[in-house]
């Protein structure tokens, strides 16, 4: 088989969406992983695995799938998987000098015909893949899907084809595919890929790949994170120039390093901060006396 014909299901979102040169980079990377076998046989009489996608998010077997599922809730709730594919070092060194990325570590359920991602050594699930036609991908599950799949309201299956999925309401669809095989489309805050048996106008649905959400940034009203907040309070403790200013005034300086880039965060954004106008320059030297003052020891 083609190697351009992907472990091209395991969506990623970009400020480009889904682009095309991504899925053979994505399959290199997948094939220099190596897979260690897992318990293959404490999945084969489970019953058939329904997957829900809808307004309320990703639901695989009942359990509700985001970035804060456990693998330990996975377990319970899929069983172990068949087989799992972890990165060693020197994979992930060539792939990151090859690539500039880290590949995937991918754990399949042969048996369930699904294979979810994760980043390396991260806890959280990226991706899911679910197969529902037989493809000879190294990391595909060797069996097809035989559940339940359903898209907002309506049941998808190796049936399935372009045509219809144009039809659903909430999907929207991307009319060009980074292949003649493959679509792709949004729904809600969720990146899909189809993948189909041929062309994608003639054929039917062979794997459908779905791409969790990032969870959301929390910032304040300036943008600021409180890792953002944080690293710029590491470096203003550093800092030279502050550590003389600071001497020469005989103030705390945890105080001022709080006051200081606490109120930057609270009236300024990061942009402000670092290509400031000479009225937010100003307003900077302002906050810096005012703390120094403030941070004075007694």
């Amino acid at each position: 088989m083609n190697v351009q014909k992907l472990e091209r299901l395991n969506p990623r979102r970009d400020s480009c969406g889904w682009c095309g040169g991504i899925i053979s980079i994505m399959l290199a990377m997948m094939n220099l992983s190596s897979c260690s076998q897992g318990s293959l046989d404490a999945q084969e009489n489970l019953p058939a695995l329904s997957i829900t996608l809808n307004e309320y998010g990703l639901s695989i077997g009942g359990l509700l799938i985001d970035s804060t599922t456990t693998k330990e809730q996975l377990t319970q709730s899929l069983g172990k998987p068949s087989r799992v594919s972890i990165p060693t070092e020197t994979e992930l060194r060539e792939t990151l000098d090859r690539f500039g990325t880290i590949p995937s570590d991918i754990f399949t359920y042969d048996s369930l015909g699904i294979v979810l991602y994760r980043d390396h050594g991260g806890e959280a699930v990226k991706s899911v893949v679910i197969s529902f036609q037989h493809d000879e991908m190294k990391f595909r599950a060797r069996m097809v899907y035989d559940g339940v799949f359903k898209l907002h309201r309506s049941g998808l299956s190796r049936m399935t084809t372009l045509s219809d999925l144009r039809s659903l309401p909430m999907l929207k669809m991307n009319e060009v595919g980074a292949a003649s095989y493959h679509r792709s489309g949004e729904y809600w805050d969720y990146h899909l890929s189809f993948e189909f048996n041929g062309h994608a106008e003639l054929g039917s649905l062979t794997a459908i790949a779905i791409a969790l959400p990032e969870p959301k940034v929390v910032t304040n009203a300036h943008g600021w994170t409180a890792e953002s907040i944080a690293m710029l309070k590491a470096g203003s403790r550093r800092s030279k120039r502050v550590l003389e200013l600071v001497n020469q005034a005989g103030a705390d300086l945890e105080q001022f390093v709080n006051c200081y880039c606490d109120g930057i965060a609270q009236s300024l954004t990061a942009e402000e901060m670092n290509n400031p106008t000479p009225t937010t320059q100003q307003a900077i030297a302002s906050m810096g006396q005012d703390c120094l003052e403030r941070a004075k020891r007694q």
